[in-house]
């Protein structure tokens, strides 16, 4: 079952980013949920639903393009903790993402 719910003054959709090893599994959920309309960026090999191809892609999930990331300006990103980079964490972090 899906419900729209109407959006109060202000409030934007949240822009999300697909950053995961696992990456098909979850652009794949998230489309069936639904979502798949938020989602700005995907890893490299997300691949379905075939929508997913048409998504900005920023690269590996262990190596992403992090200025093509950041130019996506995602409120959210989904990511793997031991698939991605500590380092790639920080300065998402380090930036507000």
């Amino acid at each position: 079952m899906h419900f729209k719910l109407p959006l109060l003054p202000g409030f934007r959709r949240p822009r999300v980013l697909v950053l995961d090893c696992g990456a098909r599994q979850v652009s794949c959920g998230l489309f069936a949920a639904g979502a798949g309309s938020k989602v700005v960026g995907v890893s490299e090999y997300s691949d379905y639903p075939p929508q997913a191809t048409r998504i900005t892609s920023v690269g590996g999930a262990t190596s992403p393009d992090m200025e093509r990331l950041i130019a996506l300006k995602p409120d959210l990103i989904v990511a793997w903790r031991s698939g991605n980079a500590a380092a790639h964490f920080a300065k998402l972090r380090a930036l507000g993402i």
